[in-house]
């Protein structure tokens, strides 16, 4: 059966609150076994510039951050990358730009931060209709 771990965060400390969730669930190690690479997929659907909806659709940068340093700990590689689904320009390149998520990249050599798609959003006419 899956677990959950919901924690409060207290004084704003959301690396306290993301480290204690992940122990509640049993540690990291358990997901990322000997892998030397691991990839960590927020959820970019598009980051409008709007802070407080962006907030609301996107996994936080701080909690990436958090994750990523547990990671370097365990002396492992990080991809962060997603492919967004935004029909915006620039697809998920614009999102990982607006979202704060290239930032993290600055924090160790062992962060890469990219866009997994191809080759950016792709607009199709059905019925007249741009997609």
């Amino acid at each position: 059966m899956s677990k959950v771990a919901i924690v409060e965060i207290k004084d704003n400390d959301v690396e306290k609150a993301v480290r204690e969730a992940i122990k509640l669930i049993g540690g990291l190690k358990q997901f990322i076994g000997k892998s030397e690479k691991v990839l960590l997929k927020p959820n970019m659907l598009s980051a409008p510039t709007d802070k407080a909806k962006r907030e609301m659709i996107i996994t936080s940068p701080i909690v990436l951050e958090v994750l990523s340093k547990m990671l370097l700990e365990l002396k492992k590689s990080i991809v962060i990358g997603d492919n967004s689904g935004a029909g915006i320009s620039g697809g998920t390149r614009s999102v990982l730009e607006q979202s704060g998520y290239l930032r993290l990249k600055a924090l160790d050599e062992r962060i890469d931060v990219r866009s997994l798609e191809l080759n950016g959003p792709v607009v199709t006419d059905i019925n007249g209709r741009k997609l």
